[in-house]
């Protein structure tokens, strides 16, 4: 399919209302949308274009194979502000792109707040994510009060981690989330059965950033990923990776465990030999980083590790990568709650390991593919001279070779 960037001359006349109203331009609101014609804009010309001021995207001619967006064009993302619009929706299901991501072939990928026929209006979506729907803003709230097939006001309004989400007025999704604090936005037509929907008044106030720019570029997202990588597989990175992608993380720091509280009297090979081979499997990774900040701890507690990145990394943003199984047991950690004070989590769900979130954790959800490979399954197979290939990265299997980790004889292996 060949995409044309758009340059579209708009209808001669356009409506007497004004974008921006002039208490909202003494307030900072600026149009985002010149009512003549997309210059401010990319997409698919064939979908979208201007008529009397107003923007109009259908698929009535075309038929598409996934869902198509027309993205606001900008030199800076967008972090914080408030967004204001009118909509109608003629049928089908649309909604508007924040904070999000633009893939190719004006597709995108992050938050939406959403609208459907019949459906969905003030709801906040994960688009091409793994969350689905994440606030439910229709039933109970939207419903009340949306026009079918008329114009209805929507607002998104981001200030740090804080979204919220408006219809007609009334406040109906409410979210922290910082898996991305900025991104694009864009205006959205789904893939299915012919649709139509018209935009207009679109005007926005940018929100300062809540600290100096100057300090702002030293502030990063640190995810701690603790293990006794007894040894590192290909699991543990494929976690680390989609962390680091869905989270927008600037380091994993992966930590061998020195002498953790819970698996006390198990055998395990040198710290030394966990650390190499962690170092080995992360090479050529930019965004995971082997740590020694357990190297020759007497009892590794994760309240200790936590306290240490805190204080080498001051006003960074620190996060937790845990297992589903691990975090199920987080009340028995040594001073558990300080744990969940200091951190934010990220759980990676595994089938058939539930979790309660207790009073005041603050959790994301990590859902990842099946990954059968487990630590205890490789030293197995080690020990009986086998090398599973599939399981660990090469630099890993060429040290165990090299080494004879695991009772692992490279002669006699396979």
């Amino acid at each position: 399919m060949k995409f044309v960037v758009l340059l579209l001359l708009a209808a001669l006349s356009a409506p007497a209302q004004s974008v921006v109203s002039k208490e909202e331009k003494k307030d900072g609101f600026k149009p985002l949308f010149n009512r003549r014609n997309l210059r401010q804009w990319r997409g698919d010309a064939r979908l979208w274009r201007v008529s009397n001021g107003v923007i109009v995207g259908t698929t009535d001619d075309v038929q598409i194979v996934q869902n198509t967006f027309l993205i606001y064009k900008t030199k800076k993302e967008l972090a914080d502000f408030h967004l204001k619009f009118q909509v109608r929706l003629r049928n089908g299901n649309s909604g508007v792109q924040f904070r999000s991501e633009e893939l190719p072939d004006f597709v995108v990928r992050g938050l939406q707040a959403d609208m459907a026929e019949g459906n969905w209006w003030g709801s906040i979506y994960d688009e091409k994510g793994k969350r689905g729907v994440i606030v439910n803003g229709w039933k109970g709230k939207a419903e009340k009060v949306v026009k079918p097939e008329d114009w209805n006001d929507y607002e998104i309004i981001c200030q740090g981690e804080n979204i919220t989400v408006k219809v007609n007025g009334l406040v109906t999704a409410e979210l922290k989330d910082s898996t991305r604090r900025a991104g694009i936005l864009a205006l959205q037509l789904h893939r299915g059965p012919g649709m139509k929907v018209y935009f207009r008044r679109m005007r926005i106030k940018r929100f300062a950033p809540a600290v100096p720019a100057a300090s702002q570029q030293h502030l990063r997202r640190i995810a701690i990923f603790g293990g006794t990588f007894d040894p590192i597989h290909n699991a543990h990175l494929a976690v680390a990776r989609e962390a680091a992608e869905q989270f927008a993380l600037d380091r994993v720091m992966m930590i061998p465990n020195g002498n953790p509280p819970h698996k006390q009297g198990v055998e395990r090979v040198d710290w030394t030999h966990r650390y190499r081979m962690v170092e080995l499997a992360c090479a050529g990774e930019a965004r995971l980083e082997p740590s020694r900040l357990e190297e020759g701890r007497a009892r590794s507690y994760s309240i200790h590790t936590i306290e240490r990145v805190t204080a080498s990394h001051p006003g960074d943003r620190i996060f937790f990568l845990i297992g589903a199984d691990a975090f199920a047991e987080i009340r028995t950690w040594h001073r558990w709650e300080e744990v969940l004070a200091a951190v934010e989590f990220i759980v990676v769900s595994r089938p058939g390991h539930g979790y309660d979130t207790p009073p005041g954790a603050r959790v994301l959800s990590l859902e990842t593919m099946a990954l059968d490979v487990s630590s205890s399954d490789i030293r197995a197979e080690l020990r009986e001279n086998r090398m599973p290939a599939d399981a660990l990265p090469k630099p890993v299997r060429d040290y165990i070779a090299a080494t004879g980790l695991y009772g692992y004889r490279k002669e006699l292996g396979c």
